[in-house]
């Protein structure tokens, strides 16, 4: 017997997150296993949920997207323009 398990997600009426945040779990057999309703939990897993769109910016548009491009750019330039910078003034303090 195959122990494979297969998942649906669940979007319910609406849900502003574009594949659903619910679950449910059948067996290979095709019954039912559980049922993972999230607006049933507790509030601090359905706040984590809310800003996962955000964060990979899918809500906001063309804008958001590159606001948060740039902003993920600068903060990897910070650190080499830092040691470019101390580099460039010869490493030592004045």
């Amino acid at each position: 017997m195959s122990s494979a398990q297969f998942y649906m997600r669940l979007k319910h009426m609406n849900e502003w997150h574009p594949n659903g945040r619910s679950y449910l779990t059948f067996a290979a057999n095709g019954s039912l296993q559980t049922a993972d309703d999230v607006r049933r939990r507790s509030v601090g897993y359905q706040v984590a949920q809310m800003i996962y769109p955000v964060h990979i910016a899918y809500v906001g548009g063309l804008w958001w997207f590159l606001l948060a491009l740039a902003g993920g750019v600068v903060l990897l330039a910070l650190p080499v323009t830092g040691v470019w910078f101390w580099l460039k003034r010869g490493g030592r303090k004045n």
